[in-house]
């Protein structure tokens, strides 16, 4: 799967995935960065996981590629995450 520019083959982690071997099963073989961010917005550990799994570089993508975040988005994550 891709994340971000990246491709990942985790096939090794499916049977640990905290989340169910069958979400990651729905995005092997295509951009999954918006589902991976909508289901990780508060915490980088996700992120610092995926690096042992990386293969290289997406060359092309499915899904159109957007700037990175400008600090908004975190920022807004983080109140929430402080509030609740």
């Amino acid at each position: 799967m891709a994340i971000k520019g990246k491709v990942y083959d985790v096939t090794s982690f499916l049977n640990s995935h905290p989340g169910g071997r069958e979400f990651l099963l729905l995005n092997c073989g295509r951009d999954a960065t918006l589902a991976f961010q909508s289901y990780h917005p508060f915490s980088d550990k996700p992120e610092k996981l995926l690096e042992k799994y990386w293969i290289g570089d997406l060359v092309t993508t499915e899904w159109p590629t957007f700037k990175p975040d400008s600090g908004f988005y975190k920022e807004c994550a983080d109140r929430v995450k402080k509030y609740f």
